[in-house]
């Protein structure tokens, strides 16, 4: 072999080895290889890019809403939502408020209301301390009759008609909080029987949670009731199953609580049957009216002319 061909095969080797050391990392922040030096005879290989840099990690998303399940505060009635300060309410939220009932849309301490503050009202108008727009009062003259029921009172620094200017206009209740008498502020300016505070309208109660009540009642309507938490409730209950929809007792809330003599769960009791299919035996294939299997339900039902009478489920004379 002569020696031009002999370079010319080395200079191509390492050309080819020195591209291959020149190539970049993963793509990224990263910077590129160092091609590595040909060498007439010795060939040196590139140094490795630095690596990339890792991407920033997806921001965590927002918890969800909870749900308006009763939870801590017992059994709310029907319609009202729990609220974690108040306990039973009937809203949490303004759009809430606007969907039941668009006169009142602003939620106010866990109740629809027409305002909150003089700026929900029109022109010239202020919020009452009942959350009613009224035109601003200079005199108490302005607010009889007005503001919303029993709020005869101008406060002249607010131009809010209210209940209260000061506790001396209280002569049933002991504070003047916002506007309107109350009997509290805190838990402490309540009595033994009604221990508890309630914020929203400075009212002393039973209780606004379960937790603020005995072992086997809970908070109802701010009274403390007896009720169940757990089936542990039930030991001595006719029925066994705490319905935690409502904390009180019952035969069962799914069928999986009844026997097999009664494996139907109708209105939190045990029964035989729904329909007639259910009952397999041949001596009462009938399903009453109180879900029980039975033999007739009317007259016709009784075949044999022995027995043609039907009487609380059987045939007889």
């Amino acid at each position: 072999m002569n020696f031009n061909a002999t370079f010319g095969l080395i200079a191509v080797s390492a050309f080819v080895l020195t591209s291959a050391g020149a190539m970049t990392a993963c793509s990224g922040n990263s910077s590129s290889g160092t091609g590595g030096t040909a060498s007439t005879g010795t060939l040196s290989s590139g140094t490795a890019g630095t690596a990339g840099t890792a991407g920033t990690a997806g921001t965590a998303g927002t918890a969800g809403t909870g749900g308006s399940g009763s939870g801590i505060c017992g059994s709310c009635p029907g319609g009202q939502v729990c609220d974690a300060t108040l306990g039973c309410v009937e809203c949490l939220s303004n759009s809430a408020c606007q969907m039941m009932d668009p006169a009142n849309p602003i939620c106010v301490a866990g109740r629809c209301r027409e305002c909150a503050i003089a700026a929900d009202c029109g022109l010239n108008q202020t919020c009452s301390a009942n959350h009613v727009c009224t035109a601003a009062c200079t005199t108490n003259q302005n607010c009889q009759g007005g503001g919303g029921n029993n709020t005869p009172l101008c406060d002249t620094a607010t131009g809010q008609c209210v209940q209260c200017v000061t506790k001396a206009d209280c002569p049933q209740s002991p504070l003047c909080t916002n506007g309107l008498c109350a009997d509290c502020a805190t838990n402490a300016d309540c009595g033994a029987a009604s221990p508890v505070c309630n914020p929203a309208n400075g009212r002393c109660v039973q209780c606004l949670f379960t937790s603020q009540c005995a072992l086997g009642q809970v908070c109802q309507g701010h009274d403390c009731v007896a009720g169940c938490n757990s089936n542990a409730d039930c030991a001595n209950a006719d029925g066994k199953v705490c319905d935690l929809a409502n904390h009180q007792c019952v035969q069962c809330t799914a069928p999986t609580d009844c026997p097999l003599s009664q494996p139907k769960c109708i209105a939190d009791r045990c029964r035989q049957c729904v329909v007639a299919a259910d009952c397999t035996n041949p001596m009462a294939p009938l399903c009453s009216n109180n879900n029980n299997c039975v033999q007739c339900i009317q007259d016709q039902d009784c075949k044999n002319p022995q027995a043609p009478k039907c009487n609380n489920g059987q045939c007889g004379n």
